[in-house]
């Protein structure tokens, strides 16, 4: 089962392989027949043909490309009045920027305007080709010319010619503001005046002169600088600081004299920068160095008064040694405000009566009398109580003690006053001393941030003086040392020819004489609308194409079936037998033959069909049913007013009464379509039609009905009921592809039943595909020597001769 899979892959595969090539096959074929290839063939030789006289009168176009590795000015040993100023190093951006700015220097307006004027670019000298085109000679020119400023400042182009017209004797003329002029000088050097200036004119050194006119083109030099600037095209590889600048011109001197220049003029004004930088940067620092020393010594003496006001030496120690007091001050003033509340808690516990006979608790008070009272009241306290446990309150013993116990209780108070007034008076000193400290204090940060702005311009002042003298000094050494900002890494010696490139043009050329004929075909078949062939038909169509017929160059529309050299005739053979194979014979043996519009050949189809059919040995009847527009029987010659109509409106029940036979083919009858009556449509609706079939069918081998165009009337559809199989006619180079639409719609709607398209008129001569050629060898080959039907040693064209001439004689054609 896997096998089998897989060989029916391989072989859908190979089919589809085989499929794609015969498509590009047959587009192929379709582009190189009828003669085309000769039309192609002559379009490419011809612009060939063109190619090379371009070519041959066109002047070489060169491209010439100078590399500079342009310096940067913080790395170099000079230096700018930025670099003066500023000694930091150039970030990634900023020199980025440096090359973008140079190279806009590079193409600037009044860079480029110095070189035109050092070259003299404003003047051009031309020699006259010999198909009347001008090619530069640059400085080769014999001549050497010479416009006064003044008026090559307002010039408008002006063109002039000058020639020799004698042995010692010039010719200058030309024209002007469409005014002509010529003057003659009698000899070089000399100042001729003409419409538009006074010109010099002198023999050029080192140049021998010619015979031929030399023609020389002023322009303004403001419009050849705006020229250069154009063509002027710079790259810059950010990587190495390198730039390339590339122009193009028809003259290898004059391309490699304006890149040369260029770089010079460049390198001469960023040295002349430099100088004049240095020069100002000198003269800048000369005077700031004598405002900063006058500055100087000014916050020198502001430093001295400051100290002097403020009686200061040292700010930071000295307010060390008030910080250090103001704490202690602190520290004792905390002590003494302890003492205080000690002192009234000592006050309350004593005046409290409960706490007449308690021990006086020794809470830290530091006065020694009151110390030393307290513990005496303290002791006498613990002697009356043994003394009490032994006696009454109103023992003598306890009475003494208790007035020796009032008596100390009196001095501890008193004691406490005393000491209380002493606390007060330290504690007021020391809030005054740490007053007077803390004001001290506040001050200090006033004196220092005034000390230090005076101290900060004394230091600016001074490190201000030091870099001055510094860059004086290094600017001095720029001056000196002036480098180049552009150094020259590849000159532009020789220059690279880009015009005219012979190589692009031949393809260039050959395809356009190429593709001009082949846009032709495309678009001549694009906008065809008819079919041309049975792959047109197939693409458009899923209705089996059952044969096709090739192009009946013949008068007689009836074919020499006898004939084997009838490639038309072989193709009828090769219908008769596909048909044999298709129908169901003799269930089915009713063909049907019709179309979508007339003259697409479906009575043509009709009648050598049935001719076809009945040369072997087959009984047929050919009936006419196109009601409205019969033309079967003048195509036979015979004449008679009955047909199919006298049967189907009933005026004649016997259909073999209306039948004609056709000479030469016994096996041959034709049914006419008889007067044309003036409703069609009904009487093929009729149940004669039906009667009709079924008798015909008993009696011949074949019935072929040849009916009425689908496309035009209805009729048709009405006989399909009767048939067995449709042949449906269309023409090459004649049928619209929209009749392949109305054949899908007929068939998808099942109007006609069991249809099968063929394609008529095709001209096999013009589509060289490969039945083109079985057909031609097979048929015209192999039978051409006269093997056929009886006619012995006769030629192929003696035969259709013969042929043609009893068909004319029997439909009255001489």
């Amino acid at each position: 089962m896997e096998e089998t899979g897989q060989n029916q892959n391989y072989t859908a595969s190979h089919l589809n392989s085989q499929q794609k090539i015969l498509e590009l096959r047959e587009l192929v074929y379709r582009y190189l027949r009828r003669g085309r290839w000769l039309g192609i063939t002559a379009s490419v030789a011809v612009s060939l043909i063109v190619c090379y006289f371009y070519l041959k009168f066109q002047y070489p176009v060169y491209e010439f490309t100078t590399s500079v590795l342009v310096i940067d000015p913080k790395e170099s040993e000079g230096m700018n009045v930025l670099a003066a100023l500023d000694n930091t190093s150039f970030t990634a951006a900023r020199k980025r920027n440096m090359l973008s700015n140079e190279v806009e220097l590079i193409k600037s307006q009044p860079l480029m305007q110095k070189v035109v004027n050092k070259l003299e670019l404003h003047t051009n000298y031309y020699l006259k080709g010999v198909l009347g085109n001008y090619q530069e000679i640059y400085n080769n020119a014999p001549y050497y010319v010479k416009l006064d400023t003044l008026s090559l400042n307002n010039l408008d182009q002006v063109a002039f010619t000058i020639a020799p017209e004698n042995e010692h004797g010039y010719r200058i003329e030309g024209e002007y503001h469409n005014e002509k002029f010529k003057v003659d000088a009698i000899s070089l050097p000399t100042i001729v005046k003409l419409p538009f200036g006074n010109l010099f004119i002198k023999l050029r050194g080192g140049v021998s002169p010619l015979d031929h006119p030399v023609e020389i083109r002023i322009k303004r030099p403001a419009d050849v600088v705006g020229d250069m600037l154009s063509q002027i095209k710079t790259d810059v590889d950010q990587t190495s600081d390198r730039v390339n600048i590339s122009l193009q011109s028809g003259n290898i001197r004059k391309g490699n004299d304006i890149l040369k220049v260029l770089v010079e003029r460049y390198n001469e004004d960023a040295i002349a920068q430099i100088n004049m930088s240095a020069v100002n940067t000198t003269r800048f620092i000369n005077d700031r160095l004598a405002l900063i020393t006058k500055e100087l010594g000014e916050v020198e003496h502001n430093v001295e008064d400051f100290k002097q006001t403020n009686q200061l030496t040292d700010i930071t120690s000295e307010a060390g040694v008030f910080v250090a007091r103001n704490n202690e001050y602190k520290d004792k003033q905390i002590e003494l405000e302890t003492q205080l509340s000690l002192v009234k808690f000592l006050d309350e516990f004593i005046k409290n009566p409960a706490n007449n006979y308690s021990l006086i608790p020794n809470i830290g008070v530091t006065d020694a009398g009151v110390q030393s009272v307290v513990q005496s009241y303290n002791e006498l306290i613990t002697k009356r109580e043994p003394v009490l446990r032994s006696s009454s309150e109103e023992g003598p013993q306890v009475k003494a003690i208790n007035q020796q116990l009032k008596y100390y209780r009196s001095a501890i108070l008193t004691g406490i006053v005393s000491f209380r007034k002493g606390l007060m008076v330290s504690l007021n000193d020391l809030k005054a001393l740490d007053q007077k400290t803390s004001a001290r204090i506040k001050e200090v940060p006033r004196q220092e941030r005034e000390f230090l702005e005076i101290q900060r311009q004394q230091k600016i002042k001074e490190n201000l003086y030091i870099f001055l003298l510094q860059k004086r000094e290094e600017t001095a050494l720029t001056m000196a040392v002036a480098i180049p900002r552009a150094r020259v890494v590849k000159y532009s010696d020789g220059g690279v020819q880009i015009a005219p490139d012979s190589h692009k043009l031949w393809i260039y050329f050959f395809l356009f004489g190429l593709g001009l004929p082949l846009l032709i075909i495309y678009l001549k078949e694009m906008l065809n609308t008819n079919i041309e062939s049975r792959n047109d038909v197939e693409k458009l169509s899923k209705v089996p194409v059952l044969s096709e017929l090739g192009h009946n160059k013949t008068d007689c529309i009836l074919l020499n079936h006898l004939s084997q050299s009838d490639s038309n005739a072989e193709l009828f053979r090769l219908l008769r037998t596909k048909l044999q194979l298709s129908l169901d014979y003799p269930k089915e043996k009713v063909l049907m033959v019709t179309s979508t519009v007339p003259g697409e050949g479906k009575t043509y189809v009709s009648i050598n069909l049935a001719t076809s059919l009945s040369i072997a040995d087959k009984k047929v009847l050919l009936i006419g049913l196109d009601l409205r527009k019969p033309k079967l029987i003048e195509y036979f010659g015979i004449k008679t007013k009955v047909g199919v109509t006298n049967l189907l409106s009933g005026n004649e029940p016997d259909y073999k009464k209306l039948v004609v036979g056709v000479p030469d083919y016994p096996n041959l009858d034709v049914m006419a379509s008889g007067a044309i009556p003036p409703n069609p449509n009904e009487l093929l609706q009729r149940g004669h039609l039906e009667v009709l079939i079924e008798q015909a069918k008993k009696d011949y081998d074949y019935v072929i009905l040849d009916t009425a165009p689908v496309g035009a009337v209805s009729d048709t559809l009405h006989i399909n009921r009767v048939s067995d199989m449709v042949i449906y006619v269309c023409r090459a180079n004649y049928s619209n592809k929209q009749n392949i639409t109305l054949v899908n719609r007929i068939n998808g709607e099942r109007a006609l039943s069991n249809i099968y398209l063929l394609v008529n008129d095709v001209d096999f001569d013009s589509l060289h595909y490969y039945y083109n050629r079985s057909y031609h060898y097979g048929y015209g080959y192999g039978y051409g020597y006269g093997y056929g039907y009886g006619h012995g040693k006769d030629s192929a064209d003696e035969q259709r001769r013969k042929h043609r001439t009893r068909w004319q004689k029997m439909i009255g054609k001489r």
